[in-house]
């Protein structure tokens, strides 16, 4: 296995800066996803730690080694990208038997060794197929295999599955993690897709605009994300402005605009703070006299595993989301919606309000 170390990571492409002050570890045996909007950084971080492009300061440690000067080849690392970029002419066996060949390795062993490989990604029954008769998803596996032959420690995935559809991505996530744990590998996958990252990660870092704003693991993220960047990202909350009106240790009372207010158990603002107000789509309650009720119309709802997603335009004149398994919402009928305080989440005012937030997550900056 491997440990992975960065220190200060600092990369500028003229105007652009595209990495700041990174710090990560990543630990032996660690499957760890770098989770990020386009261009936050996620690829030149990659790059760096592969030896394929240098950065401009900081230090990157593989197995407590600093490895700034050593050649891509001297690393112990291999880089998986995007495309498979598999060799058309040669079959399955020869393109996973490559590498293994350009090391040294006799023909037979080399074969021998990439069957087992093949075993492991459940396709030895196709080594003597060439690439284009393949599927999109037996084509990952077969570069994922010439990959870990490679016999290396530390694995870097660069969105190993954005050009899967939908049900085999769902599938060779759950494959791809196991495979890396069943072989003792430490694995850096960057991805812009949230589910993605909460199916197959240990840990989580969020970057944003080229900077780490939060790591931990899926469920630590999910349910205590640190910016409203964070929360509409990887949480899909409702964020709303709002002033402080209220403020006590347990108690904090903000005004929403259009007469409504809620209140939420979270402190550390102060009166007349602005603030940015976040409530996920599960925790409103349609109906009932519980605090913080809100009132409005329903513009429109669509059906999404299993519960209904309906938007709701709010007579302040917001807009949120709200998750239910009711079947007697109607489009156009009036609506009551109230949140318990403890799911009401506060985060800082960034200077633009949400028009910031909402931008930095498209990855417009």
């Amino acid at each position: 296995m491997g440990s992975l170390r960065l220190v200060d990571i600092s990369k500028r492409f003229d105007r652009v800066e595209a990495l700041k002050d990174v710090d990560l570890e990543i630990y032996d045996g660690e499957y760890a996803v770098v989770l990020g909007p386009t261009g936050a950084g996620k690829t030149t971080l990659l790059r760096i730690i592969a030896g394929l492009l240098r950065q401009d300061n900081g230090e990157v440690y593989i197995n407590e080694v600093q490895v700034d000067d050593l050649p891509p080849e001297e690393r112990g690392v291999a880089l998986f990208f995007q495309n498979f970029a598999l060799f058309p002419h040669m079959t399955v066996l020869d393109n996973v038997a490559f590498s293994l060949r350009v090391k040294g390795l006799s023909l037979e062993e080399s074969e021998r060794k990439a069957m087992d490989i093949l075993r492991m990604v459940h396709l030895d029954h196709r080594a003597y197929s060439y690439p284009r008769e393949l599927s999109g998803g037996m084509q990952q596996r077969v570069a994922l295999a010439r990959t870990i032959a490679a016999g290396v420690d530390i694995l870097l995935l660069d969105e190993p599955l954005s050009q899967l559809d939908a049900k085999i991505k769902s599938e060779i996530q759950y494959e791809l993690r196991d495979l890396a744990k069943s072989l003792g590998l430490t694995v850096l996958h960057v991805t812009n897709d949230v589910e993605e990252a909460l199916a197959v990660a240990d840990r989580i870092a969020i970057l944003n605009k080229g900077e780490i704003v939060q790591v931990g693991t899926p469920v630590e993220i999910m349910e205590n994300p640190k910016t409203a960047f964070v929360a509409s990202f990887i949480a899909e909350m409702n964020l709303m402005e709002g002033v402080v009106e209220e403020s006590s240790e347990n108690r904090v009372v903000v005004d929403i605009g259009g007469g409504f207010k809620v209140e939420s158990s979270r402190n550390g603002f102060k009166k007349g703070e602005l603030v940015i107000v976040g409530v996920k789509p599960s925790s409103f309650k349609i109906g009932g006299d519980g605090k913080n009720g809100l009132t409005g119309k329903v513009e429109d709802w669509v059906f999404s595993f299993g519960f209904r997603r309906v938007t709701v335009q709010l007579d302040n004149g917001s807009r949120v989301s709200v998750k239910t398994e009711r079947k007697d919402i109607e489009r156009g009928s009036s609506i009551s919606l109230t949140v318990d305080p403890r799911d009401v989440y506060l985060f800082p005012y960034l200077k633009g309000g949400l028009r910031t937030v909402l931008a930095e997550v498209s990855g417009v900056f």
